[in-house]
């Protein structure tokens, strides 16, 4: 919201709590108790000359449909489903009870996050990748555009990465954390897909064929760069 907030464009926020105030936006705190839903504050927003309506979640069926319906309008909708990937964030709408036909035309854009450990930059370490965890490794980077590979300049010879401990990381061996990321927008293809009801593998495969990396590839890359450990990313991404 920081990036896109300008005098000319109003921003309002449905959230259960309202941590961080951000200036020129306006930011609503759900009150059940009184009445004020998500469904309810929703409505009344959508009265209002509003361009970006982020809700906190979609928690019921009819607050997703006035999403989606306020997305075909043109006001762009931000909002967070509990999925594991994009993909499966398209079928927890569909079960919310969004047509996928509705679904289809609303929806622009996908995505999925996941936090790791970082490692602690200073004290990492080169460590061989395991033989039996090799195939794996080559068959998910074998699915990442070449060229994208090529511009991240990993090394020749692949290797994961760990941390000794130091005074830098208070001998913790990591220093915050990371995110991994699969961001997808919403293209033709997978446009029809969604609207003609394909299943899982199907919607899985029309990405994929189109370069968009998956949480698990990001975060090889992540291993591979030495920023996280593979054992972190799998535990993260399965």
């Amino acid at each position: 919201l920081w990036e896109i907030n300008s005098p000319d464009t109003s921003i309002a926020t449905l959230e259960d709590q309202v941590e961080f105030e951000i200036p020129g936006i306006s930011q609503t705190q759900i009150r059940r108790s009184e009445g004020l839903t998500y469904t309810a504050a929703l409505a009344s927003l959508l009265r209002q000359d509003i361009d970006v309506i982020l809700l906190a979640e979609l928690p019921n069926s009819r607050t997703a449909e006035l999403a989606a319906q306020a997305a075909m309008n043109g006001r762009l909708i931000l909002s967070t489903v509990p999925a594991s990937d994009t993909v499966q964030t398209i079928f927890h709408l569909i079960s919310l009870g969004l047509s996928p036909y509705l679904l289809s035309t609303a929806l622009r854009v996908l995505a999925a996050q996941r936090l790791v450990p970082k490692l602690c930059q200073a004290c990492r370490e080169a460590i061989p990748i395991p033989r039996d965890l090799r195939p794996d490794i080559q068959a998910e980077l074998k699915q990442i555009p070449k060229t994208y590979l090529h511009s991240l300049k990993l090394p020749a010879k692949y290797s994961f990465f760990n941390s000794r401990g130091c005074p830098d990381c208070h001998e913790e061996k990591t220093q915050g954390q990371i995110a991994l990321f699969e961001v997808v927008p919403v293209f033709q293809e997978l446009r029809a897909g969604i609207a003609s009801g394909a299943d899982v593998a199907t919607l899985e495969k029309l990405i994929r064929r189109k370069g968009h990396l998956s949480l698990r590839q990001d975060g090889i890359i992540k291993a591979l760069q030495g920023k996280a450990r593979y054992s972190d990313v799998v535990l993260a991404t399965s």
